[in-house]
């Protein structure tokens, strides 16, 4: 029985460290993919703004008191998606920062996620943008590694 702990010599725990870093950096990518509900918000939006407006084509003059409702829920979706969509950037720029785990696969979705964050007015654009700004920063990063 070994009452005593024995040390670990300095090259195995900087041995662990970064493995245990890359793994952090998985685990962060992996939830940073929640800024693609940001996405699906603005294509709900969308959507919804098309019906209200093939409702007044087809039926004359909308009601107004019906059309204010349906856009306020609308709004309040994508206000609901980009809050969410938010906690994927933090998650992206933690791992972007903390881990030295790169994937161009990766990458080109945090591209993609900050371009729909852009069209997400007026809040997900400075966040699309700061993100964006981030990215470009890193991207040489990303180059390097497969």
């Amino acid at each position: 029985m070994d009452v005593y702990n024995t040390p670990q010599s300095s090259v195995s725990v900087a041995e662990e460290n970064p493995k245990k870093r890359i793994l952090l950096g998985k685990i962060l990518a992996v939830m940073s993919l929640l800024m693609l509900v940001s996405a699906l918000g603005l294509v709900t939006t969308l959507y919804t703004v098309i019906s209200i407006f093939q409702d007044m084509s087809m039926f004359g003059e909308g009601d107004p008191k019906v059309m204010a409702g349906e856009l306020s829920r609308s709004i309040l979706q994508i206000v609901v998606y980009l809050l969410v969509s938010i906690i994927g950037v933090c998650c992206a720029v933690i791992s972007m920062f903390v881990s030295s785990y790169r994937s161009r696969l990766l990458f080109k979705l945090w591209v993609f996620s900050s371009i729909v964050m852009i069209l997400t007015i007026p809040l997900g654009t400075v966040v699309g943008f700061l993100f964006a700004i981030v990215i470009f920063v890193k991207r040489k990063e990303f180059r390097d590694n497969t």
